[in-house]
Parts: C-alpha cells; structure tokens; sequence
C-alpha cells in the first residue's frame, strides 16, 4: 500500500523547481549540516499530499543533507565557511524515493523512486 500510495502521489505532482537558499546546522546526527529549500507551492502542497495520504508526520523543514556527523558547532561552522553560507541556486524536483531508514545510515536503502509526472 505505501508503494502504492506513494506512486499515487508522484502521479499527480509535476516537476517543479526548488530554490536553494543557506547553508545551516543543527546539533541533530541526521541534520548536522544541510541546505535550507525555500517552502513554496509546489513543494508545500507535497508535502501536505503526504501527510493526508500516509501514516506519521514530521517537522516540515525542506532541506538536502549535506553531513550527518557528531561535530563540534566550531567544525561545522568552519564547514559553512569553506562552501559558502548563502545559496542563490536552483534544481528541480523529477522524482520522488522512498527509502527503507531502519538501523544505521550504511543500512538504510532505496525501496523505489517514482517519477513526478502531472
């Protein structure tokens, strides 16, 4: 049902475009540092597409992972530095995967990509 779902979803979302706005960190493992994606339509309403449609609800928060890692606040900013904290930057959303997360990163695998068609 949940591959289903999610083809569902895809079926009915074209591509769009996500704007890349700043660099950031946080203190979480899985969000140590990261590029912030403007919430905008098409990206919002996603998102609320999925909440409607499947189980559990998280933090809305568009991002790209750039580093999961247990650093110091010092080593990330440093990071920051060296790639730059503000992003004028533009990709486009194709397609949308769905990972199995269970146990460690190393562990967690893709179960199925669904391309964004309208």
């Amino acid at each position: 049902k949940l591959i289903e779902t999610c083809a569902a979803i895809a079926g009915k979302t074209p591509p769009f475009v996500l704007n890349l706005t700043q660099t950031d960190m946080t203190s979480e493992y899985y969000r140590s540092l990261f590029i912030r994606i403007r919430e905008q339509g098409e990206l919002t309403e996603l998102y609320r597409r999925a909440v409607e449609n499947l189980e559990g609800r998280t933090e809305f928060m568009p991002h790209i992972s750039l580093l999961y890692a247990d650093l110091g606040r010092d080593e990330k900013a440093d990071l920051i530095r060296e790639i730059g904290k503000y992003w004028n930057e533009t990709m486009t959303a194709q397609q949308m995967k769905l990972y199995d997360t269970t146990g460690q990163v190393r562990q967690w695998r893709e179960v199925a990509v669904f391309e964004l068609t309208d």
